[in-house]
This record gives C-alpha cells, sequence and structure tokens, in this order.
C-alpha cells in the first residue's frame, strides 16, 4: 500500500528538518514521492506488525507530523535558549501563512488568516480587535 500526500506547506518544511522527521518516524516506510507529491509512505501488507491499528494510526498523522516539523526545530531552539537567526514562514494556505520564531525565553507563532464570508469578517473583528 502506497500512502501519499502533497501539501501546499512542504517546501517551506524542508527548511525545517521534514524530512529527518519524517525518517525518524516513519523509517524504511518513506520512499521517493510518487509523481505529483511531496511524500509517499509504502507498507507491505505480507510484513505488517499484529497491531495493524497502531500502524494505520500513525499513517494517519502524516500531515500533522510535516507540520510539527517547524514546532519541533523551534521549541528545541526556545530549550537551548537560542534565539532563532531567522522567522519561519510557513504558508498553509493560497493567502494564509504562520510565522515562528523561538527567543531565549518563548516561541512566538504568529498565524495570518484572511476572512472571506461576512459572518466570519463580524467574527474576526470582535475576538481580534487591532491593538
Amino acid at each position: 500500500i502506497h500512502l501519499s500526500a502533497r501539501m501546499r506547506m512542504y517546501e517551506d518544511l524542508v527548511k525545517h528538518g521534514v524530512k529527518d522527521l519524517l525518517l525518524r518516524e516513519y523509517g524504511d516506510s518513506v520512499i521517493d514521492p510518487q509523481d505529483g507529491y511531496d511524500v509517499t509512505l509504502r507498507y507491505e501488507l505480507a510484513t505488517l506488525p499484529e497491531d495493524k491499528d497502531s500502524v494505520a494510526l500513525k499513517a494517519s498523522l502524516l500531515k500533522r507530523n510535516c507540520f510539527a516539523s517547524v514546532f519541533e526545530k523551534y521549541f528545541k531552539m526556545q530549550e537551548a535558549e537560542t534565539p532563532s537567526e531567522e522567522t519561519a514562514v510557513v504558508h498553509y494556505h493560497e493567502e494564509e501563512a504562520m510565522y515562528i520564531s523561538a527567543k531565549t525565553d518563548r516561541v512566538t507563532v504568529i498565524f495570518s488568516t484572511l476572512f472571506k464570508d461576512p459572518d466570519d469578517i463580524v467574527i474576526g473583528k470582535v475576538f481580534s480587535p487591532r491593538v
């Protein structure tokens, strides 16, 4: 079985260690991506462990684990009290991005959000007033 994923943010995540994280989490299951995809996992049905549920759960976390790579990198910087020299920019939607940076005492994450629906715009103005 091949499980492949294409993610808008994948190229941004490559700069922050996503390939190493995937190898750590999925090991030999990571293969060269199929055409049109960013990452592919291969599972041989004949050699799956008895606990197939744990394999399925781990595979289902593929996108989450990719996205986690940038957080893991910056939280490790903060833990080591090494501030980041640059702010990571991850374009997770077409017109939206996440910015993350590490200081010696904190990690700052900012999500830019574009509200298109009129109701969402009102809710955004109520809960996210400009300061």
